[in-house]
């Protein structure tokens, strides 16, 4: 642990010496190197846009800012050739541009050494370390922070995949919730909204480091709200896992198009909680991490949403959780549970 978490440090000073010092572009540039060391072997095409030189191991691993445009284009045709899906391309990660051919080399050269020599996988680089502390310690824009993965893993458990499942996440962020659910012997397909676009191409770059061809899952980056293709959306949920931003609020024209003109919550964990009882499937199972204000705040929405879950859900469960650091940065003062 302390080899990954000192080479992801020693990558961040790369970054910020030059002058890239916010932690989002970070975290999305060392998210495109990663994808880059995993599809080595995949995409020639794509490596030999961007890696020069052959003398030394070093040498290979200098790259031209230049050419990293190139080597995304090329990824996203690689795996969305038809222009059907060309709009799919976006989800690829944003180049970390501000870095020169010397910082690229070695930040490159690093994760290399870490994913290559040292057996760790690009996928938990990234979902493991990458977006957990020390590497991400406070709450991003839009009260962003990602889950903490031992509470992805338990909700995962608990929600009792079974094989050829649709899995959903309607507020996917990382995608770590629809990862979590993978299993050698069941063929789930994965479904994930985001909103946010630097988010919506972290969920599709860790679904792709964790081997998913893009015919097993879709990334839509957009509202859930707004609804998926009619592929997708003709399709109810079999699973659902979710931990949606709390206290955010929802476009209510986007709301009503959802959940009904009769809909009047506009808190994004009240109205995505709603969403979600509407598209899980008859018999189908679902975990929602929410701010116990849903289960006690006394405005229509509230008395709505707890009248729904309790008439026409079962509902099984729900898990309160002490209060710990990791609670505490999730918001609302560490007082969350799960449904």
């Amino acid at each position: 642990m302390s080899r990954i978490n000192n080479t992801l440090k020693n990558v961040r000073i790369i970054f910020q010496k030059a002058n890239e010092v916010e932690i989002l572009p970070f975290i999305e540039g060392t998210t495109f190197l990663l994808l880059l060391v995993f599809l080595k072997e995949q995409i020639a095409e794509a490596w030999s846009a961007v890696v020069t030189g052959e003398a030394t191991a070093q040498e290979r691993f200098e790259v031209s800012p230049e050419n990293l445009g190139q080597a995304r284009s090329l990824i996203g045709q690689h795996f969305y050739p038809a222009e059907e899906a060309a709009t799919n391309r976006d989800l690829v990660p944003t180049p970390p541009l501000r870095l020169d051919r010397e910082g690229l080399g070695k930040a490159l050269f690093a994760l290399h050494q870490l994913c290559q020599q040292d057996g760790i996988s690009a996928g938990s680089v990234f979902n493991e370390y990458l977006l957990a502390p020390p590497n991400l310690t406070t709450m991003l824009p839009g009260k962003r922070y990602p889950t903490p993965r031992h509470i992805v893993r338990h909700m995962a458990q608990l929600v009792q995949i079974q094989a050829d499942n649709h899995v959903a996440d309607l507020a996917c962020g990382s995608g770590s919730y629809l990862i979590a659910t993978l299993q050698p012997d069941k063929a789930v397909i994965l479904i994930g909204f985001e909103i946010s676009g630097n988010w919506a191409r972290l969920a599709w770059t860790n679904a792709i480091l964790h081997g998913l061809s893009p015919e097993r899952f879709n990334i839509y980056p957009h509202s859930s709200l707004q609804g998926a293709t009619p592929p997708d959306e003709e399709k109810l949920y079999q699973r659902l896992l979710m931990n949606p931003a709390f206290g955010n609020s929802e476009s209510s024209v986007l709301v009503k198009q959802a959940l009904g003109n009769e809909a009047t919550a506009t808190a994004s964990e009240t109205v995505l909680t709603e969403l979600a009882i509407k598209r899980l499937a008859d018999n189908g199972r679902g975990m929602v991490l929410v701010p116990t204000g849903v289960l006690f705040r006394n405005s229509t929405a509230e008395r709505t949403l707890r009248r729904r879950l309790v008439e026409t859900c079962t509902l099984h469960t729900v898990v309160s959780f002490p209060k710990d650091r990791s609670c505490r940065i999730l918001g609302e003062k560490g007082k969350y549970g799960i449904l």
